[in-house]
């Protein structure tokens, strides 16, 4: 009987191992998704748009520093508030991440 008992145990380990790394297996691969997601809209929003930030940034320092006169002010307005924020962007998608703090999963995953 105690052989049978130890062997049941055996089986539940075993089976519990299994579905720990079928569920470490889908979590890498959403991290991975949102890491591919998160490089494009990196590359798409910020990166590319960086040229026209920095002109912004450049014509306000010149404005501050009596550099230029304002003809036009809502076109000035325009082009020195590209260079602001974030423009109210989403930088990225973590909630695979999220949900493997929230839920204590995050032991799932191996070294």
């Amino acid at each position: 009987m105690v052989i049978g008992i130890l062997i049941a145990l055996q089986i539940n380990n075993w089976n519990q191992s299994r579905l720990d790394r079928i569920a470490e297996t889908k979590y890498l691969k959403s991290i991975d998704k949102e890491l591919i997601y998160n490089n494009y809209l990196n590359q798409s929003i910020i990166i590319s748009r960086l040229p026209k930030k920095v002109e912004g940034l450049t014509l306000a320092k010149k404005y501050c520093e009596n550099e230029i006169i304002v003809t036009d002010t809502l076109e000035f307005l325009n082009r020195v508030s590209y260079g602001g924020g974030a423009g109210g962007y989403d930088f990225g998608k973590r909630s695979t991440y999220d949900e493997l703090v929230n839920t204590g999963n995050l032991q799932l995953i191996r070294k």
